[in-house]
């Protein structure tokens, strides 16, 4: 235990320092590929001694949940305080009390949960639905918390990655699914109590609901319990853990301005109450652009103010830039269908739109934008209806150039594996016509 512990403030270098000392500045490390990711959420497990809250859309009955898992009972079992919040839809897998997982939960998921319960470990369900509430139940199901938030003490993570195999490079060749590029920022000072405070009010809010299990027989339990601790006690000797330190020291960037954005919970009924909150905040970025804009979103279907904005920012002389998937190469044929001729639209205006396919990793993730030379915003933000009006998002602003020197270094990097969109494969199937000119229209406000 001491050696890891030694490993743990090695990988996180000075970053993770002494939680008490008062920060004038955020300190970031931006995690780019699935090993820096994961690196970044066990180290910052195994440090805490106090509390851990996260917050995630999506939580799979796979390895990698299992894992995380894992090492959230490992840290209940050292007397940290864990809160866990899932969405009652993204997480299904592992919420067997809800509507979406009754006839997909297996035992062992629901023995998991119980043996995470009785270690200690809160959770809560974001939006579960209601039976005797049907109006509620309608609303409730088109309306997401689309957050991916792990916050220790003076710490946070955030970005696109959910806790699934497809986010952390562990999809298999042949496999149905398929690895996403998607990319976190880990960042330590003042933000993350915004992060917490953020947390801490949809925890308490009247849209959760303590998490109540299925009853599963005892001894099955204690097998949950057996296997977790064993997946704790593997980590913590595998090659990830010893042998594949990323050298943070080189990675850290300190002193740098980090806002932490979210949105209102006290949503509208069918929408949410806009008080500078993703949308604002990803406008006020989009129309405060001089030079150039980079944009890296996997859904891209533009509301009337996001087009307003983009037009406007080519109107002042902006090079604006998006990179999305592509109708071929994405992992939801139907959005990219239903932006395909507003990406004509946009490229005979002068905006440059790629469409991403690469056979290696089948899909975009990452939800990224970059401003002139001066700022950033890392998110969960999609370019769409349903994250501007519907679904809770997060995210950060971070203005530092060196950060947006990275991921546009990072941007030409995926044009290598995109096409100009007009260049690209059209929709010449019959299903993606039928998608395109029946559905994709029907389904528009809600993709």
């Amino acid at each position: 235990m001491k050696i890891v512990r030694l490993l743990t403030l090695y990988i996180l270098g000075f970053f993770v320092g002494t939680l008490s000392s008062s920060l004038r500045a955020d300190d970031i490390v931006l995690l780019n590929t699935a090993e820096e990711a994961a690196m970044g959420r066990l180290a910052l497990i195994q440090q805490e001694t106090k509390e851990i809250r996260a917050s995630y859309y999506i939580l799979n009955d796979d390895s990698t949940g299992r894992v995380f898992l894992a090492m959230l009972k490992d840290a209940a079992a050292r007397g940290v305080k864990v809160k866990l919040l899932v969405d009652a839809f993204g997480a299904r897998n592992f919420t067997p009390s809800t509507l979406y997982a009754a006839l997909q939960t297996q035992d062992e998921a629901k023995a998991i949960i119980h043996s995470l319960i009785e270690s200690g470990v809160e959770i809560k369900v974001y939006h579960p639905p209601i039976w005797y509430k049907p109006f509620q139940l309608l609303v409730h199901n088109f309306r997401r918390m689309h957050d991916k938030l792990l916050i220790t003490s003076g710490h946070f993570i955030t970005g696109d990655r959910n806790i699934a195999d497809e986010y952390f490079d562990r999809v298999r060749f042949k496999s149905t699914k398929t690895n996403f590029v998607s990319r976190d920022i880990l960042s330590r000072g003042d933000a993350a109590d915004k992060a917490s405070d953020y947390f801490d009010k949809v925890w308490t809010s009247k849209h959760v609901q303590d998490h109540v299990p299925d009853s599963i027989a005892p001894e099955k339990i204690a097998t949950a319990t057996r296997n977790l601790k064993r997946y704790a006690s593997q980590i913590k000797k595998s090659k990830l853990w010893v042998e594949k330190i990323p050298k943070w020291k080189d990675k850290i960037k300190e002193s740098v301005k980090v806002s932490f954005i979210s949105d209102q919970l006290d949503s509208g009924l069918f929408g949410k109450t806009q008080v500078n909150g993703s949308k604002e905040q990803v406008l006020q970025l989009i129309n405060s652009a001089q030079s150039r804009i980079e944009i890296v979103n996997p859904y891209v279907v533009l509301t009337k103010d996001m087009r307003k904005a983009l037009y406007d920012a080519k109107q002042r002389g902006v090079h604006v830039s998006i990179i999305t998937n592509s109708i071929q190469g994405g992992d939801n044929t139907l959005v990219s269908l239903a932006f395909d001729d507003e990406a004509h639209e946009l490229i005979k205006n002068g905006i440059d739109v790629y469409g991403y396919e690469n056979s290696h990793i089948n899909a975009l993730h990452s939800k990224t934008i970059t401003i002139d030379e001066r700022e950033a915003y890392i998110g969960s933000y999609n370019l769409d209806p349903r994250s501007e009006t519907l679904n809770l998002e997060v995210g950060v602003r971070v203005q530092d150039p060196d950060t947006v020197r990275s991921l546009s270094e990072d941007f030409e990097k995926l044009k290598t594996h995109s096409k100009i969109w007009n260049t690209a494969n059209p929709p010449n199937k019959a299903c993606h016509v039928l998608m395109k000119y029946l559905i994709a229209p029907l389904l528009r406000d809600q993709l």
